[in-house]
Formats: C-alpha cells, structure tokens, sequence
C-alpha cells in the first residue's frame, strides 16, 4: 500500500481494499472524477478544519473508536496502542489531530476483519465510516498508510505522469491484481506540484503483488532502488498533507532522510526491542539534529541479517556529522548487534555510512556513531 498521490474530492464512498499491504480500489463514477493527484478536490470530502480568528487553520479533528473484541477476536489494547501511535506520526508534522470520539457524528470505527482484509475509505464520508485492521497491518507504519487513505490520499504509482517515473512489468503482477496499477485520469488527480517520490509510505514496493517473485514495478532512473517505505511517512508526504488541508505547517521546510539500519549476522543478532535514532549535522557553522524518532513499522524489523529502511523528517541538517542509537531494554531479546546506518537524502546529494559493529543491550545500550 503505497502510493504518494493524493485524490482530492469525491462525493461518493470509495473503498480502498488492501491485503496485507496492498489495496484494490473502485472506479469513481464519472461524474464524481473531479480530484487532485493524490488528494481529494471535492472539500466536502475532506474533514473539518478549526480556524483562528484570521481564518488560519488551527488543527483538523478527526474522531475515531476502536472495536475491541473477547480473547480470540476483535482489536487488543496492544493495537489500540498502535492506532494512537500512528495518528502521532501523522500530528507530529501536520494540522491533524485524531482523538478519540464523545459524540461526534462523523467519525472512523477500527474493526479487526475476519478475512485479514486491511481496507479504508478514501477522505471522508460521513457518519461512522469503517476502518479494517486485518491480520496483516496491525503495526504502525500499515495504519499510518491506511489513515493516509482517511484522509484522501491514494498510491503514488497511479498518478497520471507515473510513466515518466517508473516501470510496470505487466508480466509479473498477478491477474486478479492489475488494476492496481491503473494510473488515473488527470481530471481526477494533482501532484500538487510535488514531484514523484519514490519513498512515500502510499508507494508499492518492488514486488507488490508478484506471481513469480520478480519486480512488479522499477524506478526508470535506477530499476535497483527500493520503492515504497511501510515504515513511515516521507517528506513530501507531510507536505502533501499540509498543502491539502491548509496547514501552518506546510510552510515550514523538512527534508526526508532515509536512514537503511543494517543488523549483524551473528548468533541472536536481532531484537524485538524499540529502537530509536537522532541525526546531528551543522550548517552554517551552527549544529542542528533532528530530535530523536523512534525507528519503527513493520514488526519484523531489526531481525538477525535484515536490512530495514525507514524516513526520519527533518529539517535541513547541513553536514552529516553523527548519530545516536538507542535501544530500549524492552522486548524479549534486549540485545542487538548493528553492523551499520547508511543515512542518505538524494534532495541535498547526502550519503553517508555509520560503522558500529557492535552490540547494544543493557546499560550500553546507547551507541553515538560518527561518520566514515
């Protein structure tokens, strides 16, 4: 489930249908296809902003309930923990707000589906509108990507210009599936004036939906490189959220820093443990950092050999100077062995690696890396 574009306006419920990290959308009837790139053009399908009295928008409230269930069914308080993280990610860099309802009358219910389907409705729709948590999705960067589809917002690769940008390899994709790759029609979508990025948690992976274990889908530029991130939101999709909701906060500048953790092969190497990263730079002879993000989405991140990419959002740091990890003693295996961070941001030509080698637990559990 990855895209960037945002589809701006429809009056009519759409379902975005995703198995386990992929979605299967509806066609819009015609006279409904009038919306920007990724994000939705019909405001009366966006959720209500609160404004100052400048007409500023102070934030965007968006309610939700949670369904919980017995002890084999239904959503846990661990997943109730993981909705409240994913709506943080979001509020952390944006106007939006998800709180948890009183009475308000539109509002999004998360449910556990009994098929594993994990599926959304595209901006909102009035009433109690459903958002399912299948099996395959009950982490943070999954539900991130399907509040991402609450707020308007469909895959990148669909947007009109994807051509320009990347490869379908129709062969590979799975026929029941083809329909995921359908661009949409310019009426429908705007980019914002944003360009292609490769790195939106709303992007398809390499091998979405693959019948034989080849790429689905390639950047032109380099058919190498890692599309999508499940992880966690880039830059520009902060962006693209402020720009459609008329946040203060589109006005600031963030760049997207991809940060790849590489974990060691050795014996217990990887860890269920949270772990968290800070980038420090300098610019203009003045330090700056990041502030510390908590490197998390997928749940078998960190494992023995793996190699894990996330985004961490950040102002311009300048320099790359070091970074600090740090791993909780949470979890059943409190140790890790990291061999090494790779941080890169293509938009300031940055790439840097960040040799450790070594293992974090207990009272070191905290390692500054400097640059090499």
């Amino acid at each position: 489930m990855k895209l960037t574009g945002l589809y701006i306006g429809f009056a009519v419920v759409l379902h975005t249908t995703c198995y386990s990290v992929s979605e299967q959308t509806q066609q819009l009837p015609r006279i409904l296809r009038k919306h920007k790139r990724a994000a939705l053009l019909y405001r009366g399908r966006l959720w209500p902003a609160t404004y100052n009295e400048n007409r500023d928008v102070t934030d965007v409230i968006i309610p939700y309930t949670v369904r919980t269930g017995g002890w084999f069914s239904g959503l846990d308080s661990g997943d109730k923990q993981t909705i409240r993280e994913a709506a943080d990610v979001i509020a952390k860099h944006t106007c939006i707000r998800f709180v948890e309802r009183q009475d308000q009358e539109d509002y999004i219910e998360f449910y556990e589906d009994s098929n594993s389907v994990c599926q959304s409705y595209i901006g909102k729709k009035g009433g109690k509108q459903l958002l399912s948590m299948g099996s395959g999705c009950k982490n943070r960067g999954h539900v991130t990507h399907e509040l991402m589809h609450a707020l308007g917002f469909f895959h990148e690769h669909t947007r009109p210009d994807r051509d320009k940008f990347v490869k379908i390899l129709w062969n590979n994709i799975k026929s029941d599936h083809l329909q995921q790759f359908e661009i949409r029609k310019r009426g429908e979508v705007t980019t914002f004036g944003q360009p292609y990025d490769f790195q939106s948690i709303m992007h398809y992976s390499n091998k979405e939906f693959s019948k034989n274990g080849a790429d689905t889908i390639q950047a032109i530029s380099d058919p190498s490189m890692q599309l999508g991130n499940v992880n966690s939101l880039s830059a520009v999709d902060v962006l693209q959220i402020n720009l459609l909701y008329n946040c203060p906060e589109a006005l600031k500048q963030v760049d997207n820093y991809k940060v790849t953790v590489y974990t060691g092969n050795k014996y217990l190497a990887g860890t269920d443990a949270r772990v968290f990263v800070e980038l420090f730079g300098q610019k203009n002879g003045q330090a700056r950092n990041s502030g510390e993000v908590e490197l998390a989405g997928k749940k078998d991140a960190f494992e023995m050999g793996s190699v894990d990419t996330f985004n961490v959002i950040s102002p311009n740091l300048g320099k790359l100077i070091k970074l600090t990890i740090r791993l909780s003693n949470g979890g059943y295996t409190g140790s890790w062995y990291l061999n090494k961070v790779q941080v890169q941001n293509y938009k300031r030509r940055v790439d840097v690696s960040f040799s450790c080698y070594c293992w974090l637990s207990g009272s070191l559990n905290t390692k500054t890396l400097e640059r090499f």
